[in-house]
């Protein structure tokens, strides 16, 4: 399979997923509004799972396009560290660091009151840093055209966000959660100024 079949091939599950995804939430629907309260919880569930699926086909897009390029560059006995084309790849220092995501993400998630589904997330990220995304971010992930780079990105740094412990990793399958630290990171910070300011007073009196 060549490397463009491949990224078809994600694409088209991916389309896939979504176009179930909504066939599922139609008839949800009309399983509520006729009372199938048990049909109605049980296709939530189906639909929360296709979102843990779609999020997984996300985070592993780029890495599966580089893996198939490393591979190819085996089997044609290219020399190590030359598998790559770098004609393609973003160039060093363009795209938005992955550092500047954390206070978005964790803002975000305040937001959403602490937590939510990953499209939810993304979409409150995005609007944090619409001013700050620029033309590279914006461009879709060779592996799955379908998806821009930034919600990529922004995923690989929730993960590492959850290592830092600054997001929960015991949330369930497609939701994201701050986490007390992650709080800790965004939360007012309280002005001592006057406390300071008052105990030079009180000292000043007292002589």
């Amino acid at each position: 399979m060549t490397k463009s079949r491949l990224s078809s091939s994600v694409d088209d599950v991916m389309k896939e997923i979504e176009s179930l995804q909504k066939e599922i939430q139609k008839v949800g629907k009309k399983a509520f509004q006729e009372g199938d309260y048990v049909r109605t919880k049980l296709l939530i569930e189906t639909s929360a799972r296709m979102d843990s699926l779609k999020e997984k086909f996300n985070e592993t897009g780029s890495d599966l396009s580089d893996l198939y390029e490393e591979v190819a560059g085996h089997l044609k006995a290219i020399p190590a560290g030359k598998t790559r084309r770098t004609t393609k790849r973003i160039p060093r220092g363009k795209k938005t660091p992955e550092e500047d995501y954390k206070i978005p993400i964790l803002k975000a998630l305040m937001d959403l009151d602490g937590k939510g589904k990953t499209s939810d997330v993304l979409d409150k990220v995005h609007h944090r840093m619409k001013n700050t995304l620029n033309e590279f971010d914006k461009q879709p992930v060779p592996s799955v055209p379908s998806q821009q780079r930034w919600r990529h990105t922004a995923q690989i740094v929730r993960n590492k966000m959850v290592k830092e412990g600054l997001i929960k990793n015991d949330s369930p399958r497609g939701e994201w959660e701050i986490s007390a630290a992650g709080k800790k990171m965004v939360a007012p910070k309280k002005s001592t100024s006057k406390k300071s300011t008052s105990k030079k007073t009180d000292t000043k009196k007292k002589k």
